[in-house]
């Protein structure tokens, strides 16, 4: 279809801005732009129809998202300056982002080779930095992480694959069983730490499957402390005996301790260690084993390493950067641990659980309000929406093409030298 010439004259500069960023990134697929102004404009031949409400923004803005548009889509949406009043946010996301899929590739693959790339430089020279404000996101309330996640609240990938249906809690508890599984806990006695443990459900499994484990879990994050304890003292006292939280970042408590570990699990902290730092990580965890200790690391990772787009790096996850495979177990060999095997699970698995989280949090919106109406306002919603409806786009088969991974690790009993 070919918009009334009337209608696109009518369009002041700023908004015919607007309309060739969308159009360059719709890749064929046919959106009605409302503009507050009266015109609507189409651009894309065909699909849809989905409706954009845009705020007319002034020609400096517009330029401002032109020239970031990875960047500033995200915040003028939080802003409130366009919504999408027919059709589904998600969906227009990964169309939108299916052209510079490509573009992202290449720009990170080079800033993982060459770490060159400036939005990386803080966080490797300022590594508190990021894991600060990294905290702030998990700050965000209990109250909403209650409603959002399962049960258990585990805030990474549910296995659906390996369970049942499609309901969430059952996925997360498969992700539960799987996990401890791959940890190979067939020993009494063990010492095990959780390096991130979130709000301490793996911590608190291991220490109920067992009758002498003694188990660690630690985090950045004082929310998640608090439910941590709070989920210790409903255990039996023999378990809550073996079982302890604290709040500690991994580098302080791996670089004093002189204990050691027989067991290091980490599940969805991984992509928060930072650019240039993962080797670092290994070498902490190959310090802290003891020799024939284990480890799992689970992790997103991508084709070549990255991070997932520039709004969520900025506003979401400060200093996130994902591995790939290879480069993954590149960095535990350099810290001379043997990696046992490798478990890829598919980008259905977390695509279904972050729309699981979607969900929830569209149906629990309104009793958030009621309990913090300041804290929980109309800004707030509007950029979980948007990190949320990011999901189905970044997990895409056909787009972003990422993954989880489980790499299973261990430490050597004895050390080998070679004399040549």
């Amino acid at each position: 279809m070919i918009e009334p010439t009337s209608h696109l004259r009518s369009l002041r500069w700023s908004e015919k801005i607007v309309r060739q960023i969308i159009g360059g990134l719709t890749s064929g697929y046919r959106i009605r732009l409302d503009f507050a102004r009266g015109p609507q404009v189409f651009v894309g031949p065909e699909g849809g129809p989905l409706v954009v409400a845009i705020r007319p923004p002034t020609f400096w803005r517009a330029l401002w998202i032109f020239l970031r548009p990875g960047l500033r889509a995200g915040e003028s949406f939080v802003h409130g300056d366009w919504a999408i009043t027919q059709g589904d946010l998600a969906t227009f996301l990964k169309i939108t982002q299916a052209p510079t899929a490509g573009l992202y590739a290449c720009m990170y693959r080079w800033s993982s080779d060459r770490r060159g790339l400036i939005f990386h430089l803080r966080q490797r020279l300022f590594p508190k930095w990021g894991r600060r404000n990294l905290s702030e996101h998990y700050n965000a309330g209990n109250e909403l992480y209650r409603r959002m996640l399962d049960s258990s609240e585990q805030y990474s990938c549910a296995f659906f694959s390996l369970s049942d249906g499609e309901d969430l809690e059952a996925a997360q508890r498969a992700k539960l069983v799987v996990s401890i599984q791959r940890l190979h806990l067939d020993r009494s006695g063990l010492k095990v730490l959780d390096i991130g443990c979130g709000w301490g459900a793996l911590a608190a499994e291991i220490a109920k499957g067992s009758d002498d484990h003694e188990v660690l879990g630690i985090t950045l994050s004082k929310e998640q402390l608090n439910a941590a304890l709070a989920r210790r003292e409903s255990l039996p006292p023999q378990v809550r005996a073996r079982l302890a939280y604290r709040l500690e970042d991994y580098d302080s408590l791996l670089a004093r301790s002189d204990d050691l570990f027989d067991r290091i699990v980490s599940i969805g902290m991984f992509e928060h260690v930072g650019l240039g730092r993962h080797v670092h990580f290994f070498k902490s965890i190959e310090r802290s084993l003891r020799p024939g200790g284990k480890a799992l690391i689970h992790s997103i990772v991508r084709p070549s390493p990255g991070a997932c787009n520039e709004w969520i790096r900025r506003y979401i996850f400060p200093g996130s950067f994902l591995p790939s495979v290879a480069k993954c177990i590149a960095a535990a060999e350099r810290a001379n641990l043997i990696v046992d095997a490798v478990h890829i699970h598919p980008p259905a698995d977390y695509r279904k659980t972050i729309q699981a989280w979607r969900q929830r949090i569209e149906e629990a919106w309104p009793d958030l309000e009621r309990v913090d109406p300041e804290k929980y306002n109309a800004r707030f919603k509007r950029m979980w929406t948007f990190y949320l409806a990011n999901g189905p786009a970044i997990f895409s088969e056909d787009l972003m093409n990422f993954r989880v991974a489980q790499v299973e690790l261990r430490k050597m009993r004895r050390s080998i030298s070679l004399v040549l």
